[in-house]
């Protein structure tokens, strides 16, 4: 290969025939050598595991799978999304014309699948924005029959060509490479792709005829321009720099002064500007060798550079003149304007000039062009001025070419002789919002300001010119400058124009803060000259109202004040503190707080550092109930201080009745959300301190709650509160969960009880060598070696069922038990090793498993946590190493891929078909639906689909232990030997740094936010299950090697053993509850993760006698009542027969009053006319029809227009919006129409009448509401249905819609497309129409027999089409996003 590279340097044109065995030659060793990509003179990288790592969506990368047993990309579709690869760099909207083939190695590791890949690019119209889609296997080397990428890795090579369409030829300004496969959510790797490139001067005329080669300047070639005298256009100011030309022509690089400003230079170091669009920074194109501006236009997109500080938006006007250098691969017309975003679009452009006309020295004769040397262009500032713009505030340049010519730019910058001249400050006339203290308020001690600011104490940052800090650049028409700031490092400066305030984005967690949760902000702030400087709050709202805050002038908060007061800040450093409330207004509490806006005088500079926001109240007592007969809460205004609401010292319960004083035995914390703020997205909370008694009060007897010295987090002190407490009827109505509505007599009668009382009496075990344990809860936030354990045998397995029901086993068949007080032995059948134990979430079936095979059954004790351990039979003598106990599934894994299986009502243990020699060392999942993945020792993971373990893919490295995120299990983490931590995400497998080296053995997590590994030498490490980088170590006392860890959840109400009886009370007709039946409570589940409580249920089925009642439990209270009646849940049916009347879109005069709420009524939203654009358009052609196999002419509405043309819109108003979102899909309406449909028929065959007065319009006209509401939806569907009997898929916006359909800026009112026709949204489209047909015929016989004809009309459709279309099902084009509902296969629908 370096020979035939050096023969090819040395030839004037490389032997086509050469080059592609170079090729091969190539290919082969990076095949079979493990190098890494690089780039050379054929090869331009695209991804490589190991150095060339892309932006990638709905993938990610992997360690340890890639083609050389490195990293790789996986890629992993499912039903919405399509894997994607960003170029970047020069490949970003490249010239992809230039390479003859793409190269990459794949596999599928778990099944082969189908893969296909397009590129992509975004074009104003979508006409050319997609490639043809290629079959990856079709170019597998060597060649294969099989349409599927099989599991070892294929090497596939697609040329250029085929990925060409006409509207695409040659193949420039890619953006994007998409994947996709039918089979979803299959994961599939790439490694090592990349382009070949095509020889240099050669050319093929069959890939594309119209194309022109962009060759860029050769150094030799390059004139730099003399010093000589220039001919300047008449226009161009008669002075010039003659040092600066000396500069450019030696070589140096620009650099700024007061009358020279750069905007690009190529020489590296300089202005080597990176934000560009349509352009390239291309090195040795550049004027003197170096970098160039390489501008890339095509017939829809103008190449830009955007201007960075101190040009952005600056005051281009005191400028003279603009000088650059230019040249294109052909004579050509080059232009360029300047442009800025302003609101309504006008003085957005500047003038477009025509560079040839600015040549310096001109032409002779004259012409408006640019050629293929370097020229210098010299354009007066004047000439891109407009009546509507002089310039000011210009954000970026343009340029045009001639498409297919490559041109380039260097040395551009502006010059003046114009000097800036200071002018007096304008003082707005302002009046306070809140009027300042009359007092002086005392400057506030900040120790803090000789470093930086920190959230803590009640103290949010927003800004500080500190490094490391809030130094935040997210900034307009400001600038952080070092050497400004209070401390004298960085400063925020501000320049505010005629037309612009300065802005301060906030960032996380300031973003969208509530501000009003503080009651002060404090700013320090001076100004070049006394003047007025005024702030105040923002953020976006979908209508402007409620968008800004009060205007605040910082002035009149100065601490302290000036005396004489004064509105103005100074020259000197001024604290300024300013009460939240100054900046409320009635629409706007400063809730989701986005930006801070100041404005001064635009003559006059200033400086604002060490912005803030500080709590100086404490919390007080909201109100203080009993929950139970055992718990008191306590509501509280604000968040408060963790150490001080822990502090059982602080409350104090005195019975006033026997003048006992009762401390709580522990504390519970809760925050709990309520409610959104103000319409915005941000969460108003309720904050409760539940105290856990030791025992029940007494409710006959009257108490006080005495609570001092908890503090919020600014450590501001409540004052103390004397708090009455009773019992009352309410207590126990969260505890005790009834349908508060009613039960039918005839039917399945449940209630529950359970309640989460905060983060108390919970916290994780852990076992190891020698008989230790260890504990860890949150409240001591450090782990405790307990005493008296009674033995001294490896412990290897625990399970923690309660903070009194704790098992571990070991070595030689040891069992102990901790119930609540202290740890004892018990009497166990076997002596071979145990290596884990689990119980069931109810506790009622609980078994251990170890070496040899053997398991242990557990019998329980009804009467407390204690029971019997027995053998029970096991079908195999291969040691077992895990067990999972669920609610309708039991598991048990081991050596060799052992697995048994049974059910809580089997008898036997079962052995499944072994998938692995591995051993099974983990299995996790969730216990009441049976959802359960397993981990081999050797990385394998497998799941359980359908009750069978299948392979779910391989991590390819030593594993020992997992957990699984309950809510999603294809997320959690894995620890393994050597301190080996595996990050299991939804589109990412990764390793992560767990802080140690040590053999880990197990992990457990704690919530979504702790988690613990454990291993040997008493390895502990602590980190986030969320953040897979914040793990730290934490310490273990007397370490030991740790074998397994087990948690217990904080916060579940839990009953006593037995549970007390629920007591059936009904209300009599004095008014008076009367105990009429007795029920157990039998507990279902304990540690629930989702709710945090441990559940219990009363069934009291059996009960049927009509009446109002209540549940009532000793010691924790009485129930809601509700009725037991035939007519229980009548309301309940007609307001959910009424549900989609209220989803009706397209209603002529919207949802009004009688027949919707006054609280939900709505106006008109989308309808049918083409007269307007917006939401009236319901809907127009999407372009993807144009490419869909079942295409029939339509003609296509562009994107990105306001009104489409009346030829390519469709009336498709009516139906049902579907969800939460206002887009309106075939197979959903069809689902509910079909439901509605079966729902008469059911009843029509049992005789049951069937409501005509559910209060909707067509009420009363002897149709069932039922069919009504049915034929709202149907009627779309007809509109839905072409002529030839074909139905469309759906009809939605390009993008997700939110806000009130009629109301909002995006709230509906995006034009809604049609999306393709398929076969089966056809097929189930016609089943309707004729199920339609035959119930509506006895009530209307011509609407039935529509119906049977447009059912007929999809049957012949399907005739015409045989094979399902589009083929694999319906895919959302790239840019649409609405649900992408399909079916692979229209048989069954057929």
């Amino acid at each position: 290969h370096e020979s035939k590279k050096e023969s090819s340097d040395n030839s004037s044109n490389i032997d086509f025939m050469n080059f592609h065995l170079t090729n091969l030659l190539l290919l082969y060793f990076t095949r079979h050598v493990v190098i890494g990509l690089q780039v050379t003179a054929t090869i331009q990288p695209i991804l490589d595991g190991d150095t060339f790592i892309p932006a990638v969506g709905f993938g990610g990368y992997v360690s340890g799978q890639g083609l050389n047993g490195t990293s790789s990309f996986y890629i992993q579709p499912d039903n919405w999304h399509s894997p994607f690869i960003t170029m970047g760099g020069i490949l970003w909207r490249g010239d992809f014309s230039i390479y003859s083939s793409l190269e990459m190695w794949v596999n599928c590791p778990v099944s082969p699948a189908p893969l296909v890949l397009h590129l992509h690019r975004w074009t104003s119209n979508n006409v050319g924005s997609d490639t043809v889609s290629v079959s990856l296997a079709s170019f597998a080397i060597p060649v294969q029959t099989s349409s599927n990428i099989g599991v070892s890795w294929t090497h596939v090579s697609i040329p250029m060509s085929a990925f060409y369409t006409p509207a695409w030829t040659p193949l420039r300004g890619v953006e994007t490479f998409y994947f996709n496969s039918d089979s979803q959510n299959r994961r599939c790797n790439i490694d090592n792709m990349y382009l070949i490139k095509l020889p240099q001067n050669t050319f093929s005329t069959s890939i594309a005829p119209t194309y022109i080669p962009t060759v860029a300047p050769s150094i030799k070639n390059t004139v730099v321009p003399t010093n000589s005298p220039s001919t300047i256009p008449s226009s161009s100011p008669s002075t010039f720099s003659p040092s600066r030309q000396e500069a450019i022509a030696t070589g140096t690089i620009l650099t700024s002064t007061p009358q020279v400003q750069p905007l690009f230079d190529g020489e590296l170091g300089s202005f080597n500007r990176s934000y560009t669009e349509f352009a390239s920074i291309v090195p040795k194109t550049g004027v003197l060798g170096s970098f160039g501006l390489q501008l890339n236009a095509d017939p829809w997109h103008s190449p830009s550079m955007v201007l960075s500080a101190p040009l952005w938006r600056a005051t281009i006007s005191r400028y003279n003149e603009l000088i650059l250098y230019a040249r294109c691969s052909l004579e050509t017309s080059l232009t360029m304007h300047f442009g800025r975003w302003t609101s309504n679009g006008v003085g957005g452009t500047s003038g477009n000039v025509f560079l040839g006309s600015y040549a310096d020295p001109l032409d002779k004769p004259p012409k408006t062009t640019i050629g293929n040397v370097w020229t210098k262009v010299r354009i007066p500032i004047s000439a891109f001025a407009t009546s509507d713009w002089n310039l000011d505030g210009a954000e970026r340049t343009y340029f045009y070419p001639t498409p297919l010519t490559t041109c380039w730019i260097d040395n551009m910058w502006m010059w003046t002789d114009k000097v800036p001249s200071a002018s007096p400050t304008k003082t707005p006339n302002w009046t306070p919002t809140v009027a300042p203290s009359t007092s002086a308020p005392s400057r506030l001690p900040l120790p803090w300001l000789s470093t930086t600011l920190v959230e803590v104490l009640g103290v949010q940052p927003l800004y500080d010119g500190e490094p490391g800090s809030y130094n935040l650049s997210f900034i307009e028409y400001a600038r952080n400058v070092p050497g400004t700031g209070l401390q004298g490092s960085v400063g925020l400066e501000l320049h505010p124009d005629y037309w612009h305030s300065p802005a301060l984005n906030l960032a996380p967690p300031a973003w969208r803060c509530d501000v009003s949760h503080y009651n002060e902000l404090l700013i320090y702030a001076k100004c070049s000259a006394e003047t007025v400087l005024t702030m105040h709050f923002a953020h976006w709202t979908s209508d402007g109202v409620g968008s800004d805050s009060a205007t605040v002038n910082l002035g009149s908060y100065a601490d302290p004040l000036d005396s004489p007061p004064k509105n103005t800040i100074g020259t000197a450093w001024t604290q300024v503190r300013i009460p939240i409330p100054a900046f409320y207004t009635p629409y706007w509490k400063v809730a989701g707080a986005e930006r801070i806006y100041f404005y001064s005088s635009p003559l006059t500079v200033c400086w604002v550092d060490n912005i803030y926001l500080r709590e100086n109240a404490g919390p007080y007592v909201l109100n203080a109930t009993m929950s139970t007969q055992s718990v008191l809460t306590v509501e509280t205004n604000k968040y408060f201080e963790l150490g001080t609401a822990r502090t059982l010292d602080n409350y104090l319960l005195s019975d006033v009745t026997t003048g006992e004083s009762i401390r709580p035995k522990s504390i519970g914390l809760i925050f709990r959300f309520e409610k959104f703020k103000q319409s915005s997205t941000l969460p108003q909370s309720r904050y409760y301190v539940n105290l856990i008694l030791p025992a029940n009060i007494d409710c006959s007897h009257s108490y006080i709650l005495s609570m001092a010295n908890v503090t919020d987090p600014a450590l501001n002190t409540m004052t103390p509160a004397s708090v009455p407490i009773t019992c009352s009827e309410e207590m126990g109505q969260k505890a005790i969960k009834v349908n508060q509505v009613g039960y039918l007599p005839e039917r399945k009668k449940i209630a529950y009880v359970g309640d989460y009382l905060g983060d108390n009496e919970g916290g994780v075990w852990a076992v190891g060598a020698n008989g230790a344990v260890w504990y860890w809860n949150r409240i001591n936030a450090v782990f405790k070696k307990l005493t008296n354990i009674p033995t001294t045998r490896n412990l290897r397995g625990v399970v923690a069922n309660s903070p009194s029901d704790v098992w571990a086993v070991g070595d030689g068949g040891v069992i102990i038990h901790y119930n609540g007080v202290s740890w004892a032995a018990v009497g166990s059948p076997t002596t071979k090793n145990l290596v884990a134990v689990d119980f069931n979430p109810s506790r009622s079936r609980g078994y251990a498993v170890g070496e040899g095979g053997v398991i242990l059954r557990f019998t329980p004790n009804v009467a407390d946590s204690s029971g019997v351990w027995v053998l029970d039979a096991s079908p195999t003598t291969k040691s077992l190493s895990s067990v999972w106990i669920g609610t309708t599934s039991m598991w048990i894994g081991g050596e060799k891929g052992t697995l048994l299986s049974r059910t809580p009502t089997g008898s036997v243990w079962k052995v499944t078909k072994p998938l692995t020699n591995a051993t099974i060392v983990g299995i996790d999942g969730v216990r009441t639906d049976g959802a359960v993945s397993a981990l081999c020792d050797d990385g394998l993971l497998l799941r359980n689909q359908w009750g069978t373990f299948v392979i779910d893919f391989p991590l390819n490295q030593p594993l020992k232990a997992f957990t699984l995120n309950p809510t999603f299990l294809k997320s959690g983490r894995l620890v393994g030997p050597g301190g080996v931590g595996v990050m299991l995400g939804y589109e990412l497998v990764a390793n992560f740094d767990v802080s140690t080296t040590a053999d880990l053995n197990t992990i457990v997590m704690v919530e979504e936010n702790i988690a613990f590994a454990f291993g040997a030498g008493g390895a502990c490490v602590k980190g986030s299950t969320i953040d897979y980088k914040k793990w730290r170590n934490c310490t273990l006392p007397q370490p030991e090697d740790v074998y397994a860890a087990a948690v217990v959840m904080e916060g579940p109400l839990r009953l006593p053993f037995p549970a007390p009886v629920a007591n059936l009370q009904q209300r009599t007709a004095a008014n008076e509850w009367l105990t009429v039946a007795q029920y157990p409570v039998v507990l279902e589940s304990m540690n629930y993760r989702l709710s945090g409580e441990d559940v219990y249920i009363i069934d009291f089925s059996s009960f049927k006698t009509i009446g109002t009642y209540r549940f009532s439990i000793d010691g924790v209270g009485n129930s809601f009542s509700f009725q037991i009646a035939p007519s229980a849940l009548d309301v309940v049916a007609y307001h959910t027969c009424r549900m989609l009347y209220y989803q009706r879109s397209g209603m002529p005069h919207g949802l009004q009053v009688p027949f919707a709420e006054a609280r939900f009524s709505r106006p008109i939203d989308h309808e049918f006319n083409t007269s307007v654009g917006g939401r009236r358009i319901d809907g127009a052609y999407h372009w993807s029809i144009a490419n869909s196999s079942l295409y029939d002419g339509e003609s296509i509405c562009p994107l990105k227009t306001k009104v489409c043309p009346a030829e390519t819109t469709r009336d498709v108003s009516g139906g049902w919006f579907d969800a939460g979102d206002y887009g309106k899909y075939m197979s959903t309406a069809v689902a509910a129409v079909w439901r509605l449909l079966v729902t008469v028929e059911i009843m029509k065959a049992h005789n049951l009448p069937i409501s005509d007065s559910m209060n909707i319009p067509e009420s009363g006209d002897g149709v069932p509401d039922t069919l009504n509401e049915a034929k709202w939806s149907i009627d779309w569907m007809m509109k839905m249905q072409k002529a030839d009997g074909g139905v469309f898929n759906k009809v939605a916006a390009e993008v997700w819609e939110w806000g009130p359909p009629a109301t909002s800026d995006l709230g509906g009112q995006s034009i809604r497309f049609i999306l393709p026709r398929t076969t089966c949204d056809t097929a189930t489209a016609g089943a309707v129409f004729a199920a339609a047909s035959r119930l509506w015929a006895p009530y209307n016989a011509t609407f039935a027999s529509i119906l049977l004809n447009r059912a007929y009309r999809a049957k012949r459709f399907l005739q015409n089409h045989p094979l399902n279309s589009p083929a694999g099902g319906f895919v959302n084009p790239p840019g649409h996003i609405s649900g992408p509902y399909y079916d692979i296969d229209d048989t069954d629908n057929r």
